[in-house]
């Protein structure tokens, strides 16, 4: 599996002609780690789901005399409920369909773009290996911004404090515990992936989440209207918005046409009509170690979705013999190692995927 790594790496690397044209130390240092410098066509961001309300105050500051020397913001018109949307596309595009990748509760869309100990991130690496990637920032996470109403609301008076949305943040020791990196805050597990010493650099990318059930159907929303947007795509999610992209898809069965779940759940499988829906999509689950709970769900659902005649695979990943990952493996030392298993089973399973097939391609050619 490395050396299929250091493959897609290597064979991406410039041609004579263009390393001239490119040549600079920084370059050249990059090379000289294995890893060429990426050529893109085309970045870029934007936001999709805005919608606009009226608030009567904008500030947390009373004073009429203003807070710190700063007069309080009047209230008007303000923009809540957007999704901030992060795109890069290569220079030699393979992949027909672009990749979504959205993150987890407690986290914003950097988790994909590179490691806490600054190695290649899962986003560039597609991008390397052909893939259009939009990285999701969720409502109410990191650049999406946050809908402050409620708690400038309770400063002013307006509704009591146990009005204010519930917000939550990841502390260094349950973010330690609950993404199974060790047994206690500090303790790492013997065998594990994570780069330890760079722990504090990761936990530099928890942000404050909001927790309401209506976050759901805000992200829901959301998923849906980038699809619309930028039309037939592969969703990869991971952790809470798994449960995103599998309502999202129950609303465009036909724009989402794979899903990854990086131990994002399963979908609701109760009904023929969901069980039908789900399997006309290509489905990969992908389950770390120390898992043994989702891998037991996982092997259920992708049992239900085979004998409906779909397109599903669990991964879970000490199976294949791939150990000590933690839920965050996205960012462990071995994410490029689980990056090519997923881009393989993209790229097989799939149907019409390739840039190059023609229009008229059927599912099955």
């Amino acid at each position: 599996m490395r050396t299929a790594t250091i493959r897609r790496l290597r064979g991406l690397s410039l041609g004579t002609a263009a390393l001239a044209i490119l040549a600079s130390s920084h370059i050249v240092d990059l090379r000289a780690q294995g890893k060429p410098p990426l050529l893109i066509r085309d970045q870029g961001n934007f936001y999709v789901n805005a919608e606009k309300v009226q608030t009567p105050h904008n500030d947390t500051c009373k004073l009429a005399g203003g807070c710190a020397g700063i007069a309080p913001f009047e209230g008007g018109t303000d923009e809540i409920n957007q999704a901030y949307v992060d795109y890069q596309f290569p220079h030699l595009k393979a992949f027909k369909y672009p990749i979504i990748f959205t993150h987890g509760g407690g986290h914003h869309g950097g988790y994909y773009e590179s490691t806490p100990d600054r190695r290649e991130g899962w986003r560039s690496y597609f991008v390397r290996n052909g893939f259009d990637t939009y990285v999701v920032d969720d409502v109410n996470r990191g650049r999406s911004g946050y809908d402050i109403r409620s708690i400038v609301a309770a400063v002013w008076g307006d509704i009591p404090v146990s009005q204010i949305d519930r917000i939550n943040k990841y502390s260094l020791e349950r973010a330690w515990t609950a993404f199974r990196l060790g047994p206690t805050y500090g303790t790492a597990y013997p065998d594990a992936q994570f780069p330890i010493e760079s722990f504090d650099a990761y936990a530099g990318q928890l942000v404050p989440s909001f927790r309401l059930p209506i976050e759901t159907d805000r992200n829901v929303h959301a998923f849906v209207s980038l699809v619309d947007q930028i039309g037939p795509s592969v969703l990869v999610t991971w952790s809470q918005s798994g449960s995103f992209g599998w309502l999202s898809a129950l609303h465009r069965p036909d724009k989402f046409k794979a899903i990854v779940a990086l131990e994002g759940g399963v979908p609701d499988l109760s009904t023929p009509q969901n069980v039908a829906l789900y399997s006309k999509i290509p489905i990969l689950f992908v389950v770390a170690d120390r898992a043994a709970p989702q891998a037991a769900l996982v092997h259920a659902a992708e049992e239900t979705l085979l004998n409906a005649g779909g397109i599903a695979k669990a991964l879970v990943l000490p199976e294949v013999g791939i150990t000590g990952n933690s839920h965050v493996f996205v960012v462990e030392k071995n994410n490029l190692q689980i990056a090519d298993l997923v881009i393989d089973w993209l790229k097989t399973n799939v149907p019409c995927s390739r840039e190059e097939e023609p229009s008229d391609c059927r599912p099955g050619d």
